[in-house]
């Protein structure tokens, strides 16, 4: 069985390798397709010349677990404040620290540059993964405006969020020894463009979503109509859709 074990192991490694690249080559096909496709005078802009700074990471060798939402590198595209944006490089994502950082010529950096936005495509337990992230929400609930939340069901009225992070805890072992470990939480919240308000959804309460009674009422008839259950986070994404109708 050990003997098996082994011979499997260097396979995973070399599908997740291959996962990877196709990540980075989906991710540099899309990029030069908008380039040619919509303002080939704006390469140069696309291959935007950003700034890093020194990165002190979270991560802690005697913790279980990583604070990063990809422990392995992934491919990223990043958008600034000021409008431009990188093509793909190697970025992760910490958790912890709310915070991005990208690894270039061997050395791992932090933007000195603010991020409006960023894409990024990785792989976890052999599946390849594309999430997008954005900031300039409402501040709130020890969240500012620079804070970064998943853009689950995007839309020009409203969206539907994930606030994701992970805490170090402390945790016991069976023989009484303590060990830190990296514990993730996921919050979701229904992001209101004309109020500029954001509302708590509670997937598990009898009352779903903190919110006055017409917009409860209008997503109670969506859920409906739709079939959705709300205590599914994900069929959320149906009623973001309802709501942008």
């Amino acid at each position: 069985m050990n003997l098996m074990k082994r011979q499997r192991q260097p396979v995973r490694v070399i599908y997740r390798a291959c996962l990877l690249a196709m990540a980075l080559i989906l991710t540099c096909t899309t990029m030069l397709a908008q380039v040619v496709q919509n303002r080939p005078d704006k390469a140069v802009m696309e291959s935007y010349d950003f700034t890093g700074k020194p990165f002190s990471s979270s991560a802690r060798n005697k913790a279980e677990g990583s604070p990063y939402l990809n422990p392995a590198w992934g491919s990223g595209t990043v958008y600034f404040q000021n409008g431009k944006k990188t093509l793909p490089i190697e970025v992760q994502f910490d958790l912890q620290k709310n915070q991005l950082i990208f690894r270039q010529d061997g050395k791992v950096m932090g933007f000195a540059e603010p991020i409006r936005a960023f894409r990024i495509i990785y792989v976890f337990e052999d599946s390849l993964r594309d999430e997008y992230f954005r900031n300039g929400y409402p501040e709130g609930n020890g969240r500012s405006a620079g804070y970064f939340y998943q853009v689950l069901e995007d839309g020009g009225k409203f969206q539907l969020l994930a606030d994701r992070s992970k805490q170090l805890v402390d945790a016991y072992t069976y023989l009484g020894g303590e060990k830190n470990s990296y514990k993730p939480s996921e919050d979701y919240y229904l992001f209101d463009s004309s109020s500029h308000s954001m509302h708590r959804i509670r997937p598990n309460k009898k009352q779903p979503i903190e919110a006055d009674a017409r917009l409860r009422s209008r997503i109670t008839d969506i859920s409906k109509d739709s079939s959705v259950n709300l205590k599914n986070p994900e069929e959320w994404r149906k009623v973001v859709r309802g709501l942008n109708q």
